[in-house]
């Protein structure tokens, strides 16, 4: 019989990707939940540095000669010995080094928090949010005023603290408030990329915030066992953000999107979640978020009004931020 055609250069990439996709599902007991884009680019990448730990694979691929089939039942890379039931574990120490780490002992549990979230760091921000119920956030246009406005909200109550990464003075105010404000638990809001989470990192916050739910700054600051809360909108964002062992997330907005009947309709199918509701959120309204015991805590600009930062009233913004404050102790804390 005649040999089979090559398969076309276009077609090789989607051959190889399904066939790690293949193999990061064993890894993983199957779940393709489990599985994210990252992970798959990320296996493509040392795939083509070390191809040579997976016997054959190189050649399968290569423009020269035509692909082989893998063998019957089995993952491309799935190594001699290795079980090819979804259901059973390969053995580990018979698989490439950079697959070995991919292997769960057992199947995720998704209505636990993952190890990330089991972080010091990220203890220490449930912990203050759980027993202050309230963010403020703010945004810095005079460098100067930084500090001051950090110290009025500590006085008020405040001891978590977002400074959202909207002005040119945002990342300078950053950096001095972590100096000068220690007691204060300081984020960065508005985080967009990797390059801008590195840079707050280097300024001292201790957890990032973003508007939207991006897959690649999850990762990263997944890898560098930094606390972040990304935003989310919809059923889709929140079982992506899941996946990649997320269970404290960002609502935002929160008014726009229907307040908290939207979050009480979410948290029927995912009770394992613990929400930031911000954005459209006012002292007449933050209470009914907080009435919800899914709501971990509120998160709001109204703390520091804008017209006494403008005028550089700080014993007012301490007297707003007091009030609120007040008004909200009289609310349980939010359950573990």
């Amino acid at each position: 019989p005649t040999a089979p055609a090559p398969l076309p250069a276009l077609l090789q990439p989607a051959l190889r990707r399904g066939d790690l996709l293949a193999a990061l599902q064993q890894a993983t007991h199957g779940d393709t939940s489990c599985v994210t884009r990252i992970e798959l680019d990320v296996a493509e990448a040392r795939w083509r540095e070390r191809t040579a730990e997976v016997d054959g694979v190189g050649s399968q691929y290569s423009a020269a000669a035509p692909p082989q089939p893998p063998q019957s039942g089995a993952s491309v890379i799935a190594a001699p010995g290795a079980s090819t039931e979804s259901n059973q574990l390969p053995n580990r120490d018979r698989l490439p080094l950079w697959v070995q780490p991919m292997i769960r002992d057992q199947p995720p549990d998704r209505d636990q928090p993952s190890n990330w979230e089991q972080l010091p760091a990220w203890k220490e921000l449930h912990l203050r949010l759980r027993q202050s119920r309230l963010l403020p956030i703010i945004s810095v246009d005079r460098p100067s005023d930084a500090v001051p406005l950090a110290r009025a909200l500590a006085a008020g109550g405040a001891r978590v603290l977002e400074v959202v990464l909207r002005t040119p003075a945002a990342a300078e105010a950053l950096g001095q408030i972590v100096e000068q404000v220690p007691e204060l638990m300081l984020g960065a809001g508005t985080v967009l990329t990797i390059e801008q989470a590195e840079d707050a990192l280097r300024r001292g916050a201790s957890f990032l915030i973003a508007p939207g739910l991006s897959p690649a700054l999850v990762a990263w600051a997944s890898s560098h066992g930094v606390p972040l809360l990304p935003g989310v909108a919809t059923p889709t964002d929140v079982t992506t953000a899941l996946g990649l062992g997320l269970r404290t997330l960002k609502f935002f907005p929160a008014a726009m999107l229907g307040g908290p009947a939207m979050i009480k309709a979410l948290a029927a199918p995912f009770p394992q979640v613990k929400w930031l509701p911000s954005g459209g959120i006012g002292a007449d309204t933050a209470p009914s978020y907080l009435a919800l015991p899914s709501v971990l805590a509120v998160g709001g600009s109204w703390l520091a009004p804008a017209d006494a930062v403008s005028a550089r009233d700080w014993e007012a913004v301490a007297r707003a931020a007091r009030q609120a404050f007040t008004a909200v102790s009289a609310l349980a804390a939010a359950p573990e």
